[in-house]
């Protein structure tokens, strides 16, 4: 029996699906059952609470094999609830994991702040955010707990219906793109739900695990080619004035999450994992441009 926590989220209600079809029994402990319900069916077993209520968790966790924490938010929320999402939620989850044979908590390559050289597992972190941050300290109470863990260290997830996204398309369809030579790390959905399947049979005993696409894209033919979907000309601005953009639209923790310079080494996934990304970017990217404008009109 698998346990998903997060699973009505982007990446949750993929992972579910996917594990639904491969044929393993799911459970998913929620805080909106009917939500669940609409996603899910009949096909998994639904335990509704919160991660604040120990009995709750008890009911999740009872009879489970195996852990898969996606639950928490991004920084774009308050202080506040990022730690309490990321962190508290952590704890409290593996405080009633005694009986669990693995533990598979999701993490970010933030945790190792901007980065000028390829990153491996080893690498020092250096989180910038209390998102980075929170992951570092629930990172600590995953690797304390004494329970067999696996953490997974996410690229930026990309693909059709993801949130984050929608906020960087409001910025790029007006046609401007930072002055950058950052790279980042994406992973398309897809290729993430099937990482975390090779962590459930093939994950080494407490491992820690980039999860991203192998190479680095440059951030600004990222963005240039969103704009082009948009149909405008990409326009170079500096990069002082994308913040201030960014700072009177709301959109200031978006800028900063996307221009970063984040490099890791993802080989020890290919190795020990067989993992290899497959999906294409530049089709996926039209695909979620037309679903935005659609949403949008």
């Amino acid at each position: 029996m698998l346990l998903v926590t997060g699973a009505t989220g982007f990446i949750g209600s993929n992972l579910v699906k996917y594990l639904i079809e491969r044929g393993y029994e799911v459970r998913v402990f929620v805080r909106n059952f009917q939500k669940a319900k609409n996603i899910f069916g009949d096909r998994v077993e639904i335990v509704k609470g919160v991660f604040q209520n120990k009995e709750d968790v008890q009911k999740a966790v009872k009879d489970v094999d195996i852990v898969i924490h996606l639950a928490g938010v991004v920084k774009l929320k308050p202080k506040e609830e990022v730690w309490e999402s990321n962190f508290l939620t952590t704890k409290y989850l593996l405080e009633e994991c005694k009986r669990v044979e693995k533990f598979i908590f999701s993490s970010t390559i933030d945790v190792y702040g901007p980065l000028k050289v390829f990153a491996t597992e080893e690498h020092p972190l250096n989180p910038i955010d209390v998102y980075a941050r929170s992951k570092v300290e629930a990172e600590k109470v995953v690797v304390q707990s004494g329970i067999d863990y696996s953490i997974l260290r996410i690229g930026i997830v990309y693909g059709v219906g993801a949130r984050w996204w929608e906020y960087a398309f409001k910025f790029l369809k007006f046609g401007f793109i930072p002055k950058t030579n950052n790279v980042t790390h994406l992973i398309h959905v897809s290729d993430l739900v099937k990482a975390i399947e090779k962590v459930v049979n093939k994950g080494k005993k407490n491992s820690v695990y980039n999860v991203a696409n192998e190479r680095p894209t440059k951030i600004k033919s990222v963005f240039s080619y969103i704009v082009k979907l948009f149909g405008k000309k990409p326009r170079e601005i500096p990069m002082f004035l994308v913040k201030t953009v960014g700072t009177l639209l709301g959109m200031k923790d978006v800028i900063e999450i996307a221009l970063m310079n984040r490099k890791v080494d993802v080989s020890r996934a290919k190795k020990e994992l067989g993992f290899r990304t497959k999906a294409n970017m530049k089709e996926i990217l039209r695909e979620m441009v037309e679903y935005y404008k659609k949403v949008q009109a």
